[in-house]
C-alpha cells in the first residue's frame, strides 16, 4: 500500500518485482486541523498500477470526528474509484494520533469512532463497491468498539510476527513497513497479504 509519501514510483518495475496488489491512498484528514487533503499522487498512482496489471484498491486515511466528516471522506472515496478499475475494497483508516491524546480522533469515544467506520464503510457499499476497516490489533482494541464493526471484512497490520495475533477473521495482513521494492524509492513501503478462500 502506497501514498504520496513513497515518491514517484515505477510501476512497470513493481510489477516486475511480482507485486500483484496494491492499496493506494486517495485522500487524508489531518491530525490536527481536521482539514481534508487529496493524495498528490493518487492519479499517478492507479494509473501506474492499473496499466501494469496490478489489481488496485484505495483508502482513505480518516481522523473523522462528525458524521458529515466521515460520509464526506467515503464520497470522496466512491468519486476517485469511478475513474479506474477496482479490483479491491475501498478502506476505511483511521489511526492514532501522532499527538497523543490531543489528536483529534482521540476526542471522542470508541463507540464514536466505531459509528464513523460504519458511516463510511455503508456509505461506500450502497454505491456498490466493496468495503473493508484497516488498523493494527492494538489500535483495533483501543479504537473501536468492536462490536459494531465485527461484520465488515478487515484488514489487520501486525509486523515483525511468523503471523498476526489478532483474534478475530480478516482477509489481509499487512506484515511489513519497512520493505525495498524495486521501483518504489526508499525502504518504507508497506508490504501486505491478500487471503483467498479455495473453491
Amino acid at each position: 500500500d502506497v501514498s504520496d509519501h513513497q515518491g514517484d514510483i515505477d510501476w512497470k518495475q513493481v510489477a516486475g518485482a511480482g507485486i500483484d496488489f496494491a492499496f493506494i491512498r486517495a485522500a487524508y484528514r489531518g491530525y490536527g486541523s481536521g482539514i481534508f487533503y487529496a493524495d498528490d499522487n493518487f492519479d499517478a498512482n492507479m494509473q501506474g498500477a492499473t496499466a501494469n496489471g496490478i489489481d488496485a484498491g484505495i483508502y482513505v486515511f480518516s481522523q473523522a470526528i462528525k458524521v458529515d466528516e466521515a460520509a464526506e471522506e467515503a464520497d470522496y472515496a466512491i468519486q476517485s474509484a469511478k475513474k479506474y478499475k477496482i479490483d479491491l475494497p475501498i478502506v476505511f483508516d483511521m489511526e492514532g494520533s501522532i499527538d497523543g491524546d490531543q489528536g483529534r480522533v482521540m476526542s471522542i469515544t470508541s463507540e464514536k469512532r466505531a459509528q464513523m467506520a460504519v458511516t463510511f464503510m455503508n456509505r461506500v457499499k450502497a454505491a456498490g463497491y466493496d468495503t473493508m476497516y484497516y488498523g493494527s490489533t492494538s489500535i483495533l482494541e483501543s479504537l473501536f468498539d468492536l462490536e459494531y464493526v465485527q461484520e465488515y471484512p478487515l484488514w489487520v497490520a501486525e509486523y515483525d510476527a511468523p503471523y498476526p495475533g489478532y483474534p478475530y477473521q480478516f482477509d489481509y495482513w499487512q506484515y511489513s513497513c519497512t520493505a525495498e521494492i524495486p521501483g518504489i524509492p526508499g525502504h518504507t513501503t508497506d508490504m501486505d497479504i491478500r487471503f483467498v478462500k479455495k473453491d
